[in-house]
């Protein structure tokens, strides 16, 4: 039996346990009576989450809920979006930006923008980068409206009247019409 499993093995029900992982990943696992709830994320030293948090305790069968950019995610609210009312899920965590062709010419999430020390302004449905205009929010799509939470948002220089929202089922729609 390993350290780990040993440790674990001692555990009380209700009590957790954080384990320090590479790269500022952590974590925690808290006993239960039919086994172990884990939580996975990465602050940084100012408390900050970057990248995702992935739980478990939500989940009856035990599969992971992964929140994305739960500290810098834009919150739709603030940009004028009409959501699922979840502040978790109605949230920009990623960013396309499309050349007039429709080609990505730029793709990113707000952890990684700022580690690079880039800051990221929306302005109604503008997007800067360090000030530089970047394009309209025209479309979010949400991957997996059930375990993965956030939008990523579709950014194009031309402005179209509304956002629409996608989901992996608008995906599958448009591919057999």
């Amino acid at each position: 039996m390993s350290e780990l499993e040993k440790l674990l093995e001692k555990m009380e029900i209700g009590e957790s346990k954080q384990i320090p992982g590479r790269g500022g990943w952590v974590y925690k696992f808290t006993k239960k009576e039919d086994g172990f709830d884990l939580t996975v994320r990465n602050l940084d030293d100012s408390g900050w989450e970057k990248f995702f948090t992935a739980m478990t305790e939500n989940n009856p069968y035990g599969a992971f809920e992964v929140i994305q950019e739960i500290s810098l995610g834009i919150v739709f609210d603030k940009i004028g979006i009409k959501g699922v009312g979840n502040a978790l899920k109605d949230r920009l965590i990623g960013m396309l930006v499309m050349d007039e062709s429709g080609k990505i010419i730029e793709r990113f999430s707000p952890s990684n923008y700022k580690m690079q020390g880039k800051e990221i302004q929306m302005s109604g449905r503008e997007l800067l980068i360090d000030g530089e205009f970047k394009g309209f929010l025209n479309a979010v799509f949400e991957a997996d409206k059930n375990r993965i939470h956030g939008h990523v948002g579709i950014f194009q220089s031309s402005k179209k009247d509304d956002v629409q929202v996608l989901e992996m089922e608008s995906l599958i729609e448009l591919a057999l019409k």
